[in-house]
This record gives structure tokens, sequence and C-alpha cells, in this order.
């Protein structure tokens, strides 16, 4: 093969970061089973979410996969290929990597929204937010699939791809902070019974949101340090089994939570809110989406 260009940062870096995205697909798909196996008197809505996401995530595996194909098999021994337009299916794939992480994102704002005891104005900020990133990344994809090179389109339109993953971490952060935040608070309203669960809940809160958001930064990073070649592009195809596990992890999180439960105990859902009088010590703590018309709750007394 001529040494027009190097296969190890550019082909070699894709190959790997299409097969550890494969490898984590397969991680969603057993979570995706364990979650209808295990919670199926959970909401129709939060169902069709969990359903929605994997369909995403099974697309953007095909068109990933289709776009390692292309580069491997179909143009085996032209390196220039890799120096052109990148191909439809990979338009694709952000397309829908983008749509993954808008609604994963708009589902942990929904957990501040509860919290928040219905208080509208931090989760509206961050659904804006997401939906403003989706709206970019809808842009990224008009324009994407009409450039001729990805060096032409990264000087173009660099910017709006800058712009994007940086409001991303931004908004991850921002909903991780809020979550870990109104958590503290309601610990410090509750019965030291249930403090345990709050403190698993903070830590799982933390994980989560700082994984999501330090994988924006490190796309962010590695396309600013080394736009020429596709390590970036790697790092972003396994973001979107990040966003789509962590959404799982939190849900299928709650078998964990039961086990820590008191006896006279029950917990269904995540997001936490607290009712009752702290003098009474008969404090009630719902964990988990209002999107359920009927939820039951931990009680402590």
């Amino acid at each position: 093969m001529p040494a027009l260009v190097d296969v190890s940062p550019t082909l070699g870096a894709l190959e790997l970061g299409v097969l550890i995205s494969f490898l984590l697909f397969g991680v969603t798909t057993t979570q995706l089973y364990v979650y209808y196996t295990r919670f199926p008197d959970d909401d129709w809505k939060l169902k069709l979410l969990v359903a929605f996401v994997w369909a995403c995530e099974a697309t953007h595996s095909a068109c990933v996969a289709h776009t390692l194909y292309l580069y491997t098999i179909l143009n085996y021994g032209n390196p220039k290929s890799l120096i052109q337009a990148l191909p439809f299916t990979f338009d694709t794939a952000v397309l829908f990597a983008s749509i993954i992480t808008a609604f994963v994102q708009g589902f942990f704002a929904y957990r501040i929204y509860i919290l928040g005891k219905r208080r509208l104005v931090v989760p509206a900020i961050f659904w804006a937010i997401s939906t403003f990133r989706l709206i970019a990344c809808l842009g990224i994809f008009g324009t994407g699939v009409r450039m001729a090179s990805l060096i032409t389109y990264e000087a173009q339109f660099g910017w709006l791809m800058n712009t994007v993953w940086a409001i991303g971490a931004a908004n991850d952060i921002g909903i991780t902070v809020s979550l870990v935040y109104l958590l503290y608070t309601q610990r410090n309203e509750i019965h030291s019974k249930t403090v345990p669960l709050v403190d698993k809940l903070i830590v799982w809160t933390l994980e989560t949101g700082m994984m999501t958001s330090a994988w924006a930064l490190l796309t962010l990073i590695f396309f600013a340090a080394m736009g020429h070649n596709f390590v970036w592009l790697a790092i972003y195809i396994i973001g979107a089994r990040v966003f789509s596990n962590s959404l799982l992890a939190s849900l299928n999180g709650r078998s964990s939570l039961r086990a820590m439960e008191a006896p006279t105990s029950r917990i269904h859902t995540i997001p936490t809110t607290t009712t009752g009088s702290p003098n009474t010590k008969n404090t009630q703590i719902s964990i988990g989406l209002e999107l359920q018309q009927t939820h039951t709750s931990l009680k402590s007394t």
C-alpha cells in the first residue's frame, strides 16, 4: 500500500473504535434484557424510551460497521479514501449518536424536575441545551453529507463540532452537579436508615455524569489536537454507547437498591424526593421517575 497516509492512527484507530463500540453494544443489549425481565411493571413510556434508545444504538452500530467495511474491504489498497469525504453511513451514525445523547440527557434532566419538586427553570435550561445540541448535530449531518473531503469540512465547520462537544460536556456536568446537589439536600432531611440509599444514588450520579461529560471532553481534546487523523472519530463512536449504558445502568441499578432497603420498604424507581415531617420520623422517599402512574416508595419509620 502506498505510504500516502499513516493507516495506524487513521484506519487502525477507526477499527479499534468500531470493535470497542460493538463490545459495548453487547453490554447495552444485555442490560436491555435485564431491564425488561426485572422491571416488567415500569410505565410504558419508560419502556418505550429504553426500546427507542436501543434501536438508535442498533442503527448506529450498523452504520459504523458499514463505514469500516467500506474502508477495509471495498477500498482495500486505496489509502486516498481515508482523506476523502466520510461515507454517508458515518454521517448517519453521527445523527443517531446525537439523538441518543439528547434523549439520555433529557431523561436525567427529568430527574432534576422531579427532585426539584417540579420546579421547571433548571431542567428547562438543560432541555434547551440538549435541543440546541441536537439541532447543531443536524446541521453537522446536513453539511457533512455534501462535503468534498474531511479535511475541508474540518477547516470550514470545525468550530461547529467543537461547539457541540463543549456544550454537551457542559450540559452533562450541569446535570450531574444539579442531581448531586438535590440528592445531598434531601439526604439531610431523611431518616438515618435511608441515608445509605441516598449516598449510593449520589455515587451513581457522579459516576454516570462524569463518565459522559469526560467522553465529550476527550473527543473535543483529540479533535483539537489530532484532527488530521481518526483517533477522535474512534472516541466519538464509543461515546454513543457510554450514554445508552449510563441510562440502562441507572435503571437496572434499582435491583441493588432493593437489596439495601429495609424489610418493610419497597423501591421502584430512581429519582428521589421527600415528603413528610422529619419530626415525626416518618419520612417517605420516592426513588424514581414519575412517568409512572403508580409507583412504589421507600418508607422508613
